[in-house]
């Protein structure tokens, strides 16, 4: 249980929010059952779900993608070239070539975990940063970029059988529409109206064929689906929760105003008089600021900092009464301080525009549902990660380090 607490990041929150494939379901909010149901035809029934099919622009029905594929790709060993495949991508640049590690490195629920599924959707973060870190450095990065991906991953073998046993029959007919709508948008996406066309294409680009592209979507789906019937029913925010986090956080919502003010010092009366003529003269009160006489940061034209325009605090009375009350771009006239004499200019004001609760009660309400979708979600994963049964972490990140240093890192 610790070692994924340790390792547990915002992984799953990427997941959620998409799968970082290359088709994405819609984002913007989570998938929930209505949607399933909302996506089934009119007419459908759930006995005749398995009877939809997207027919592409050679006549050809589109694959079925109630069951996952069978892949039958090496296993990777100790050696890291072992299940490596070295392809060009032919939509990369001329002469650059794609390394897609074509192997699995473990299981989780049965389900086989290959090194593509890791590295495909973070392969731009690994080639650049392989080019740019020392060899060192760069496994210090992938070694994070690796747990994170792998715990995704497991997280979604685990899920996923559960996840489908929960689905209602008309659910599963909805679902079976948003597929071959997928299907066919890939379709026209990748081969142009032709399924061979795009299956070859999907083949090339992601080691996958069209089958395993659209059952891929499948599960993201229905894991995003199985996670809000189990986590949304837990959300409960309160007036009282909006409210104390409302009062909780005034400077966000209720900031205190905030001035830049400069302030010229001289300690004698023939230095009062010379700062007295120039600004009478109309010279700028930084340029005055700049000059010699002048005692306090002359290099930083008498910047004195930033300080709350109500707070007070400055003696005397003339000259804390000066900083509260002169408008922006004004200066004092000399104030006595002790035998010298000082002058304050407000140069800016930022902040102090107060937000009522009722303006941003919505947007405090959105907040807490997704900190607490978070925490029950991250309870929800820790619980599948602790119990569930997966090849060795360790085993399978030792395997992908090999092949990551071996693929993108600096040569030695």
């Amino acid at each position: 249980m610790t070692r994924w607490m340790l390792i547990l990041t915002g992984s799953m929150l990427a997941m959620i929010a998409g799968c970082q494939s290359s088709e994405k379901p819609s984002a913007g909010r989570q998938v929930t059952p209505t949607d399933f149901v909302a996506a089934a035809p009119r007419d459908a029934t759930a006995t005749d779900a398995g009877d939809q099919a997207a027919v592409d622009g050679d006549g050809e029905a589109a694959t079925d993608t109630t069951a996952a594929p069978v892949d039958s790709r090496p296993v990777i060993g100790s050696a890291p070239a072992d299940g490596a495949v070295n392809r060009v991508d032919p939509a990369a640049p001329a002469g650059e070539v794609v390394f897609v590690p074509n192997g699995m490195v473990g299981q989780a629920n049965g389900r086989p975990i290959f090194a593509m599924d890791v590295f495909e959707p973070v392969h731009d973060i690994l080639v650049q940063k392989g080019r740019e870190l020392p060899r060192v450095v760069f496994r210090q990065e992938v070694t994070g970029l690796i747990d994170a991906r792998l715990e995704e991953i497991i997280f979604e073998a685990l899920i996923i059988g559960e996840a489908e046993r929960h689905l209602a029959p008309q659910e599963k007919v909805g679902l079976r529409h948003m597929l071959d709508e997928h299907a066919a948008e890939l379709i026209r996406r990748w081969g142009e109206g032709s399924r061979k066309k795009a299956d070859a294409r999907l083949q090339e680009l992601f080691d996958q064929n069209l089958d395993q592209r659209v059952d891929r979507y499948r599960q993201q789906l229905i894991i995003r689906r199985y996670i809000e019937m189990k986590v949304g029913p837990k959300l409960n925010i309160t007036r009282k929760d909006v409210e104390r986090y409302y009062h909780s956080h005034p400077d966000e919502f209720r900031p205190k105003a905030k001035r830049v003010i400069h302030m010229i010092v001289v300690d004698n009366e023939a230095d009062r008089q010379r700062v007295d003529k120039a600004l009478s003269d109309g010279t700028p009160f930084k340029d005055v600021a700049r000059t010699p006489y002048n005692r306090n940061r002359p290099d930083q034209a008498g910047l004195y900092g930033e300080v709350e325009a109500t707070a007070g605090g400055f003696a005397p009375e003339a000259l804390d009464q000066a900083v509260r009350t002169l408008a922006v771009g004004q200066h004092s006239e000399a104030i006595a301080v002790g035998s010298g004499f000082r002058w304050v200019y407000i140069d800016s004001e930022t902040g102090g525009e107060h937000r009522a609760l009722r303006d941003v009660q919505l947007e405090i309400r959105e907040r807490l549902q997704q900190q607490q979708y978070k925490l029950h979600t991250d309870r929800l994963r820790l619980q599948m990660l602790t119990e569930g049964s997966y090849t060795d972490l360790n085993q399978m990140r030792m395997a992908l380090i090999e092949v990551a240093m071996s693929r993108y890192a600096r040569p030695e």
